[in-house]
């Protein structure tokens, strides 16, 4: 069957001059065949068809075209469920503070599916920059890249909390953050963990905790500042991490405060501040 766009006659089917055969699998076959004609001639006649941004699964689908679609920065989740991005999302200048996701509600996955979510060289002339706000609880952010986030003031990757007081909460995986101010920020008293991720070269601190309990697992952070400041998180892990480079401390918590074991730190300034040590780390070429 040619699927070239013509005008319909009158009196003759959209699928052509026949009926399709009643077997099951030729109707099947006819009926897509229908659908692609009408998507032919509708686009011929200057009619683009938009289709819902929600997978068979019911996960939604986040890109640029949909940000736009929706507003614009700050693309604001508000409803639990599941989130995917299904391409690149790139922050332009903002003021006073550009924001790439606002998460408000609670019970959300964020699967960045692979893709970068980043800010613009020029995005943030003043003040902050945030990637993803979040101020709901039970909130994961999992597989794909965060960077550029840094104002000229401060700046996040991802922030827990975002200046509210809600015990917004939640987990990191498998996450890339880079060259941000801050790789990760717990402003709340949620529990936030921090796993499997790459935090590297950000211009402040790889993870930050000013309340809430912090765990960080098997994760790497290197040519930070400050690995991690936990000075404000009451209780928490920091268990089988790489915490290298940092200029100033590889890991700083408040005294009695986290435990930390089976971390290798190197090349710090100073390793650890504070803290309870489970006596199992490695300090350059000795144990701590």
């Amino acid at each position: 069957m040619s699927l070239m766009c013509r005008p319909q006659q009158a009196g003759v089917p959209l699928w052509g001059d026949s009926k399709p055969n009643r077997a099951t699998s030729e109707n099947s076959h006819f009926r897509g065949e229908i659908v692609k004609k009408l998507l032919c001639c509708l686009s011929a006649v200057g009619i683009e068809p938009v289709f819902a941004a929600v997978t068979t699964d019911g996960v939604n689908l986040i890109n640029q075209v949909t940000v736009q679609d929706a507003g614009g920065f700050p693309y604001k989740i508000t409803q639990p469920g599941s989130y995917r991005l299904s391409g690149n999302l790139v922050v332009p200048a903002a003021k006073p503070v550009p924001v790439g996701i606002v998460i408000s509600a609670s019970d959300v996955t964020l699967d960045l599916n692979g893709f970068t979510l980043s800010c613009s060289s020029t995005c943030a002339p003043e003040n902050s920059a945030l990637g993803i706000a979040i101020s709901g609880k039970n909130v994961s952010i999992s597989n794909g890249t965060i960077t550029g986030f840094a104002g000229t003031v401060s700046g996040a990757a991802i922030d827990y909390g975002s200046g509210t007081t809600t015990a917004s909460s939640g987990r990191v995986d498998r996450m890339i953050l880079s060259a941000n101010s801050i790789g990760v920020q717990d402003n709340t008293s949620g529990a936030v963990s921090v796993t499997n991720s790459s935090i590297i070269n950000n211009k402040d601190t790889g993870v930050v905790d000013t309340l809430g309990p912090l765990v960080v697992s098997s994760s790497v952070l290197a040519g930070n500042p400050v690995g991690i400041n936990g000075q404000g998180a009451p209780s928490g892990l920091i268990l089988n991490n790489l915490i290298t480079a940092s200029s100033a401390f590889g890991l700083i918590v408040s005294p009695g405060g986290p435990a930390y074991g089976l971390n290798t730190f190197q090349g710090n300034g100073q390793n650890t501040d504070g803290g309870v040590s489970m006596s199992n780390n490695v300090c350059g070429s000795s144990t701590c």
